[in-house]
């Protein structure tokens, strides 16, 4: 009975290895996974692919969702993740970064080591709202100060971005959100960044707008 029980924990012990993420190691780009567009209204979700293969192309942005026709595409395909240490880890994504290792439950942060100011207008932000909304993952060092000057500005925002990704058994998961947001009086577009789309966004969507988005995952193995 004893020699069983000895069995059966080093068993365990084993298969709990094997889905850790070694923070000693390499992780090289592997598979990228492509999901087909989404389109909400206000109504729901259009699931008749016809459909939305029909309203991208009335938009004349398709070309956003097709797989591998964006520069972002084929960088995504050469990322290295290098682990120093579990606080600390250099990833290249078009150049070098060092930066912190956060871990929370799944979820890897890769936190830069500079503060970032970025300056906003109403006019680049107006919909900051949902915009915000449709991110799973945000910073965790982000801060809004209004200013008050003849730049045209309304505010700056000084933050330490993040590169998002989740453990999956002993790979890394890096996601990318394609999305384009329609709206009566206009419409803008996002491709291949780096998160997830959280559904809580679809009620912020008025009677008249639109939303498509594409959810992308880059699988990192172990070099």
């Amino acid at each position: 009975m004893k020699n069983i029980f000895i069995l059966t924990s080093i068993l365990v012990l084993l298969m709990s290895c094997k889905n850790e993420i070694d923070y000693s190691a390499t992780y090289v780009s592997d598979v990228l996974e492509i999901n087909s567009p989404r389109l909400f209204t206000a109504s729901g979700e259009i699931k008749n692919p016809g459909l939305v293969s029909n309203f991208l192309n009335r938009q004349d942005q398709y070309h956003y969702f097709k797989e591998n026709t964006s520069y972002n595409r084929i960088v995504a395909l050469n990322i290295t993740i290098e682990f120093m240490t579990s606080n600390e880890a250099n990833i290249t994504y078009g150049d070098s970064k060092p930066m912190h290792v956060i871990t929370n439950g799944d979820i890897i942060y890769l936190e830069s080591k500079d503060t970032l100011d970025l300056m906003y207008s109403y006019l680049v932000d107006y919909n900051k709202n949902i915009y915000q909304m449709m991110l799973a993952y945000t910073p965790f060092y982000s801060d809004t100060i209004p200013l008050d000057n003849n730049t045209g500005f309304t505010h700056t925002i000084k933050s330490k971005p993040c590169f998002y990704l989740t453990k999956s058994k002993n790979k890394l998961k890096f996601p990318f959100l394609t999305y384009m947001y329609v709206q009566p009086f206009g419409k803008h577009a996002g491709t291949f960044i780096n998160n997830a789309f959280n559904d809580n966004c679809l009620s912020l969507l008025g009677t008249s707008d639109t939303l498509v988005i594409q959810q992308t995952t880059l699988m990192l193995e172990k070099e």
